[in-house]
């Protein structure tokens, strides 16, 4: 498990616990709004929200007197050009590390859905690819857990993997997995298969449109940003 993914148990805790009798829409709705009021609360608690006010007057102050500007001479105009930049520069320094960490909340529950809504393990057994070629994935269905099996071509099972989330894609283990893991798990560091790819069905939860405007996505993304423009404003957060 990656560090972006440390918060899942209690997504899906709370997922199940407290909304297991709603609609997976509604759910998605809520996280979304979870997600944009979550980071907009903890940006406004970390950053220096009067030093920003003054910052956003300074450079309103600094557009105004540019405007006034004649822009005959260049050289005059220099002193109000480098004193926007270092306010500019100023105010992404204000800004900056409250933004980084308040997109964590938002960051982490993404992932978590990305591995809980998008998709769903089949009644019937997918397509499934193997990297290097030479090798063949079946699909297992007699357990509890759909299970992967990789096979050389003389029939010799090289991997046997558990299927426990609906994940695409099964790898060996990479540096960036540190921060990011696989809840699929991992094929094994020294064996000969570098990746199984399977193709999942994906979870529709829109009545209208393409498949890929029907995704988990295409609900959360719209109300992640209305909620965070109206939660924005409410809050007078700078």
């Amino acid at each position: 498990m990656g560090l972006f993914n440390l918060p899942g148990p209690l997504y899906d805790l709370v997922d199940r616990a407290v909304f297991a009798a709603a609609p997976a829409p509604w759910r998605l709705v809520f996280w979304a709004v979870v997600a944009a009021v979550s980071s907009l609360l903890i940006y406004k608690w970390l950053s220096p929200q009067a030093k920003i006010a003054a910052t956003k007057e300074r450079v309103a102050e600094l557009r105004r007197r540019m405007l006034d500007h004649d822009g005959e001479d260049l050289a005059s105009a220099m002193p109000l050009i480098r004193a926007q930049l270092a306010i500019a520069f100023r105010h992404l320094g204000l800004v900056l590390p409250a933004t980084l960490i308040a997109s964590l909340p938002a960051l982490t529950l993404m992932i978590w859905l990305d591995t809980s809504y998008a998709r769903f393990l089949p009644d019937s057994a997918p397509f499934i690819e193997v990297v290097p070629a030479g090798f063949e994935g079946t699909w297992r269905t007699e357990a509890d857990v759909p299970r992967i099996t990789v096979r050389e071509r003389t029939g010799q099972a090289v991997a046997d993997i558990p299927v426990q989330k609906p994940i695409p894609q099964i790898e060996k283990r990479h540096w960036w997995n540190v921060l990011l893991g696989n809840p699929a798990g991992y094929l094994p560091d020294h064996g000969p298969v570098e990746r199984v790819t399977v193709h999942l069905p994906e979870q529709a939860y829109l009545p209208f449109g393409p498949g890929w405007a029907r995704s988990w996505m295409a609900l959360f993304i719209p109300v992640f940003f209305v909620t965070s423009l109206f939660f924005y404003r409410i809050a007078r957060i700078q």
